[in-house]
C-alpha cells in the first residue's frame, strides 16, 4: 500500500460534510507549526527579546539614574530627579517649621515656625495671666490686679452709683397736687413738686412743708 498521510487517510475516509471541518483543522495545525518554525528560529527568537529589550531601555529611561540631578519645580525630567526634587523641598519645609524645641524667637524676629509658635504660646500665657480668671475678686480702689478683677471692681461701683441714683429718684416726686402721697407714706426729707400748683415741698414724716414755689 502506498504511504498516505493522516490527513489523506481521514479525508478519504469520512463523509463529505465532516471532510471539510478535518480541512479547516490541518489549516490552522498547518498554520501554528509555521509560527512554532519562526519562533524556533534564531532571528524569530531574537525579534521577541527585542521587544522586551526596549521596553526595559524604555524603563530605564523614565526611571533615570539615582544620581540625577534635582528638577526645576514643574520642569520634565526622570523620576529619580523629581523624587530627588521632591526630597529637596520636603528638607526645605523640615527646615523652616524647624525643631519642636526650638528656643522661641524674640518679638518680630526671624526664626522656625516652632520657634514662632513657642513664641505665641508664651504671649498668650502671659496675656491669660493678665487677664485673669471671671471669678477674681474685686480689686481695692486703684489696685493692682487682673482685669478680671479690675472689671469686677468698676461692675460693683456702677452697681452702687445705680443704687444711689434709683434712691435719689424715689425721693425727687413730682405729679399734681391731688396725686401727692400723704407725708408718713413716704421717706422724711422727700420732696414732691405739685406741677399745677408750681410749688416745692418737703416731708418730715408727718406734715409737708412748703419749700417755695417752682419758677
Amino acid at each position: 500500500m502506498a504511504n498516505i498521510t493522516l490527513k489523506q487517510f481521514l479525508l478519504h475516509n469520512v463523509d463529505g460534510r465532516s471532510s471539510k471541518k478535518i480541512e479547516d483543522l490541518y489549516n490552522v495545525l498547518d498554520d501554528v507549526k509555521t509560527l512554532l518554525t519562526n519562533i524556533k528560529d534564531v532571528d524569530g527568537i531574537k525579534k521577541i527579546l527585542d521587544t522586551v529589550a526596549v521596553s526595559e531601555t524604555e524603563l530605564q529611561s523614565r526611571v533615570g539614574d539615582t544620581n540625577d540631578a534635582a528638577s526645576a519645580a514643574g520642569a520634565v525630567g526622570s523620576l529619580a530627579a523629581k523624587l530627588r526634587r521632591l526630597t529637596i523641598d520636603l528638607d526645605d519645609v523640615q527646615g523652616k517649621i524647624g525643631a519642636s524645641s526650638d528656643a522661641l524667637v524674640d518679638a518680630g524676629a526671624v526664626g522656625s515656625v516652632s520657634a514662632k509658635m513657642r513664641r505665641l504660646t508664651k504671649d498668650l500665657d502671659e496675656a491669660l495671666t493678665q487677664i485673669g480668671d471671671t471669678e477674681d475678686e474685686a480689686t481695692e480702689d486703684s489696685g493692682v490686679g487682673t482685669m478680671s478683677a479690675k472689671l469686677r471692681k468698676i461692675v460693683n461701683d456702677l452697681v452702687t452709683v445705680l443704687s444711689l441714683v434709683q434712691g435719689m429718684a424715689d425721693q425727687d416726686l413730682r405729679g399734681l397736687e391731688t396725686n401727692k402721697p400723704e407725708p408718713g407714706d413716704v421717706d422724711e426729707g422727700t420732696t414732691y413738686w405739685s406741677v399745677d400748683e408750681n410749688t416745692l415741698e418737703v416731708s418730715d414724716g408727718t406734715n409737708w412743708i412748703l419749700i417755695g414755689e417752682v419758677i
